[in-house]
């Protein structure tokens, strides 16, 4: 199913004249009061169950546009009422304190007790969207590629400097000018040398020498960049990192987005070294499309 054939399928539930049962004001997403009554099981004059959908997730995220876009689209349901949980209430009250839900959609960003919301789901019960177990093994890039071999997803050659390891064999490294041995492996430049860490969004892609050498540096995104160029050549001698080749990809890179078991989305955004506003200027093609994945590799990522 492409994403246009879910848009006419959503278009098509707002022309269906139901009543609605959701926590959503017109401005920002209303937070639950978990003393509230009304959050409790209840009871539509039909015999039907109210589904109480519970939001757990740090306020930048659960506040967010695209999490607002869901929620609104939640809303469509007659037997569906949301809570968003404060985020004072996650960070600060025990799980016993947290609202009750039916359904649980929690995900991990900075600052979030992931080890608490597994309590939770243990202590509750909800159906849980999102696997909270799993969501720790995202935070480690080389744990994330061990997924992607065992499901026989394609990835770069790559090798693991591993410098907390009490094996010396799993952080030996041997520098040259124009390439690295790490553990045996050698990699030519360019290539790019990633944290260990998913949450350390320094990676950095060296250059030969025959292209002008230096290092192209990528960071979290700061107003209209999110890299910059260095004349340093010489890896980094502190932390564990990932060693992998370059792929070039013609300017831009793919990110894709499983929706759910039977639909995908496709994004081809900018890569880091182009500013957006040089972007935006030099290029007037359409970056965003949709298109469908090989089914066992939509499965794994769902």
């Amino acid at each position: 199913m492409s994403y246009t054939e879910l848009e006419h399928g959503y278009q098509g539930l707002r022309k269906a004249a139901r009543p609605t049962q959701f926590y959503v004001g017109s401005g920002d997403l209303e937070l639950c009061d978990p003393s509230d009554p009304s959050l409790s099981p209840q009871e539509l004059d039909d015999g039907g169950k109210v589904v109480i959908v519970g939001v757990c997730a740090m306020a930048k995220k659960s506040q967010s546009k695209p999490m607002k876009e869901i929620l609104t689209r939640l809303q469509e349901f007659e037997y569906i009422k949301v809570t968003v949980f404060p985020e004072e209430i996650i960070l600060q009250k025990p799980v016993e304190e947290w609202p009750v839900c039916d359904c649980l959609i929690s995900f991990h960003s900075k600052g979030f007790p992931l080890e608490k919301a597994i309590q939770y789901a243990q202590l509750h019960n909800p159906y849980v969207i999102n696997n909270l177990h799993m969501q720790y093994d995202i935070q480690d890039r080389r744990k994330v590629y061990a997924i992607l071999q065992n499901e026989g997803i394609e990835i770069p050659r790559y090798a693991v400097l591993d410098r907390d390891s009490s094996d010396p064999k799993h952080h030996e490294l041997v520098e040259s000018e124009d390439h690295v041995e790490v553990n045996g492996v050698v990699f030519n430049k360019p290539f790019v040398e990633k944290p260990v860490s998913a949450e350390d969004h320094n990676i950095y892609i060296y250059y030969p020498t025959s292209a002008g050498g230096g290092s192209q540096r990528l960071f979290r995104k700061i107003g209209s960049r999110s890299s910059v160029y260095s004349p340093e050549s010489r890896v980094r001698k502190t932390g564990s990192f990932i060693y992998e080749d370059f792929m070039p990809t013609d300017g831009t890179d793919v990110k894709v987005s499983s929706i759910a078991l039977w639909s995908s989305r496709i994004n081809k955004p900018k890569t880091p070294d182009v500013t957006e506003r040089n972007f935006r200027n030099t290029c007037v093609t359409l970056l965003k499309k949709t298109g469908n994945l090989h089914w066992p590799r939509v499965k794994s990522a769902y």
